[in-house]
């Protein structure tokens, strides 16, 4: 009998709430055995968030830790960045946004997001 492995790229928003939030949701599929990728820029954002709400510093150290270690992380490249701004005019979206979501798309990923801007578009999982 063969397994699926599933491929999940998460946006910061859900990093965001696996650190900080209660959603049970994102601790399973986070919690899960799936191959995990993020994007560079949701370390950026990660980090910004928890130095804003004023987390001590030696918790954002262990929980950028815990991402270095766990996800697979992506960095840009020219390609993503050029996909990301045909994606960012033609989906309207930010620009962070388009470089996260090109960059999970250049995974073959299913795209795991909080954010309601990427309804209906194709390989994404929103869990509110």
């Amino acid at each position: 009998m063969s397994t699926t492995v599933s491929r999940y790229f998460l946006d910061s928003s859900i990093l965001i709430d696996y650190f900080l939030g209660e959603n049970t949701k994102i601790k399973e599929i986070v919690d899960s055995v799936h191959i995990l990728f993020i994007s560079i820029i949701s370390l950026f954002e990660l980090r910004r968030v928890m130095l804003r709400e004023g987390i001590e510093v030696k918790k954002i150290e262990e929980c950028i830790g815990h991402t270095e270690e766990k996800y697979i992380i992506i960095a840009l490249n020219a390609k993503i960045c050029k996909h990301a701004a045909e994606l960012s005019v033609k989906e309207r979206l930010a620009a962070m946004d388009s470089l996260i979501y090109a960059t999970s798309l250049s995974q073959n990923a299913i795209f795991v997001t909080g954010d309601n801007d990427f309804r209906g578009k194709r390989d994404v999982m929103i869990i509110a």
